[in-house]
C-alpha cells in the first residue's frame, strides 16, 4: 500500500493563530492530534478496501472466463412435481421436502373473480382438468353429505360466514367448520364471479 498522507499539528488548515493560554492549546492540540490519527486510520482503510475490490474482481472474472458450460448428458426424469395453493408442492422427494416452505403463495391472489388462465388447476378422479378450488369445495360438500342437505343450492347462506370463508380460501386456508349451504354459495360465486376469455 503506498499514498500520501500528510499528519499536522497545530494549527492545521490555519485555524489557529498561536494565542491563548497554554490549557486550551494543549487540549486543542490533543484533539487536532485524534482526528490527525482517525483520518490516518480511514485512510489507510479506504486504500486496502480498493485494493481488495480489484484483486477479488480479477479473480472472479478469470474464473468465469476458464470455466466450460456443455450439454447436459444422462439426464433421467426423476419425479413429477405439481404446485397446489393450499397444500404447497406435490410429489416432491423427501429430501427435498424439508427445504420448501409448507405453504407457496399462489401466482394469483384470489381465488374467486380470476381468469381461466391465471387458476390452478388439477385431476379430478376420472382424469379431468379442474380448478383446484372447485375440487376442495366439491369434497368438503360430498363428505358432508350437503347433496342430501335440504334446499341446497336455493338456501342462501349467511353474509357474514360466507365472506369469512371467502377471505380464508383466498388466503389459502380451508377452514373445518363450513356449512353445506355456505359450500354451495361458495360454488355458485365461484361460476358467478368467473372472468370471461377474452
Amino acid at each position: 500500500m503506498t499514498g500520501l498522507v500528510m499528519v499536522t499539528r497545530g494549527g492545521g488548515c490555519g485555524g489557529g493563530n498561536g494565542k491563548g493560554t497554554k490549557g486550551t492549546n494543549k487540549s486543542s492540540e490533543e484533539e487536532q492530534n485524534q482526528i490527525s490519527l482517525v483520518a490516518l486510520l480511514l485512510a489507510a482503510v479506504r486504500k486496502s478496501m480498493v485494493a481488495c475490490r480489484v484483486e477479488r474482481g480479477e479473480e472472479v472474472i478469470s474464473t468465469v472466463h476458464n470455466m466450460e458450460i456443455g450439454w447436459p448428458t444422462n439426464v433421467q426424469h426423476v419425479t413429477h412435481v405439481t404446485f397446489d395453493r393450499f397444500n404447497g408442492f406435490l410429489g416432491l422427494p423427501v429430501e427435498l421436502e424439508v427445504e420448501v416452505p409448507g405453504r407457496v403463495p399462489s401466482a394469483s391472489a384470489s381465488v374467486f373473480g380470476v381468469s381461466a388462465e391465471s387458476m390452478q388447476l388439477s385431476f379430478d378422479s376420472k382424469g379431468n382438468s379442474v380448478p383446484i378450488i372447485l375440487l376442495l369445495l366439491q369434497e368438503r360438500l360430498y363428505s358432508q353429505e350437503g347433496l342430501k342437505a335440504e334446499g341446497i343450492f336455493r338456501i342462501n347462506p349467511e353474509n357474514s360466514h360466507e365472506e369469512l370463508v371467502r377471505s380464508q380460501l383466498n388466503k389459502g386456508i380451508v377452514p373445518d367448520d363450513i356449512d353445506v349451504h355456505c359450500l354451495a354459495g361458495l360454488i355458485k360465486a365461484w361460476f358467478r364471479e368467473l372472468l370471461p376469455e377474452c
